[in-house]
């Protein structure tokens, strides 16, 4: 399956879940349950139309131009919202606590140093050659256990980390997208 039509696949995907996610909100959970499903449908949507019009969007980190700069930063923003849902639905931290001012000053910074440093050193490995799926796969499941490992120890320093890595990620593949 090419990356195009796996991207579609997967764009659809989220389509559906949030599809789910949205009726399982208004019938069972409460309007920020509705937005969220909402917004993973207008999300799934939007990229699936931008993929569409311009498939050369899904080009791996080696490849990277700005239109897949846009991409990767919607999912990786996506992929927080939704560790952080899943977590305050399944863990006993409330959703206002995620927004609260990180407690422990040496958490914060730890997740915002984590956070900054894997946000910039994937795209550096990734285009360092070698096998740039395995970095790639490696990379995506330290960023979630890492986002998931701060939220479980203390909520508002994933926060911290989730703002340091798409920053950071920023910083890099605009700077290697340049003509």
């Amino acid at each position: 399956m090419g990356n195009e039509r796996r991207f579609r696949v997967l764009t659809i995907a989220l389509v559906v879940a949030g599809t789910g996610m949205g009726a399982l909100g208004w019938r069972f959970g409460g309007i920020g349950e509705v937005v969220l499903g909402v917004l993973a449908v207008a999300l799934g949507l939007v990229l699936y139309s931008f993929v569409r019009r311009s498939p050369e969007a899904i080009r791996t980190s080696a490849e990277s131009t700005r239109e897949s700069l846009i991409v990767q930063l919607a999912l990786v923003i996506t992929l927080f919202v939704f560790l952080a849902y899943l977590g305050t639905m399944v863990s006993s931290v409330d959703s206002s606590a995620v927004f609260a001012v990180p407690t422990s000053p040496v958490l914060a910074t730890g997740g915002l140093l984590l956070g900054g440093t894997f946000g910039g050193l994937l795209p550096i490995l990734t285009r360092s050659g070698g096998h740039p799926g395995f970095v790639n796969t490696i990379g995506n499941a330290l960023t979630a256990a890492v986002f998931l490992g701060l939220f479980l120890v203390e909520p508002p320093t994933s926060v911290v980390y989730a703002t340091a890595y798409p920053a950071s990620r920023t910083g890099v593949l605009w700077r290697g997208s340049r003509p």
